[in-house]
This record gives C-alpha cells, sequence and structure tokens, in this order.
C-alpha cells in the first residue's frame, strides 16, 4: 500500500510534502493521516452522494 490515489494524482501531500520524496511507508502513514483529517474536518451528510461520511 503507498499513498492514495488523490495523492498519486495532485503530487503532493496536504502537509505540501512531494510523494515520491518519502519512502512507502512513511506515504501510507501520511495517506491515512491526511484522509482522517478530510473525514474529521467534513460533516455528515455534506455530501449528497455519501450521507454518512464526516462527523454528525
Amino acid at each position: 500500500m503507498s499513498a492514495s490515489l488523490y495523492d498519486l494524482l495532485y503530487g503532493y501531500f496536504e502537509s505540501g510534502i512531494a510523494v515520491d520524496d518519502i519512502t512507502e511507508n512513511e506515504q501510507t502513514i501520511i495517506s491515512v493521516m491526511d484522509n482522517i483529517e478530510r473525514i474529521l474536518n467534513s460533516r455528515a451528510r455534506a455530501i449528497k452522494h455519501m450521507p454518512d461520511y464526516g462527523v454528525p
């Protein structure tokens, strides 16, 4: 497992670190942390096609 598709397409993580500058294990950790942050910063029902996404 490595960075998410979003991170790979963008080329950078939310922190500004380039995907290619770190190891695959670090990519996985940062990618998971970024995705958890996105979920926690979203409100439930903010995305119509995924009503359970986000914090209630």
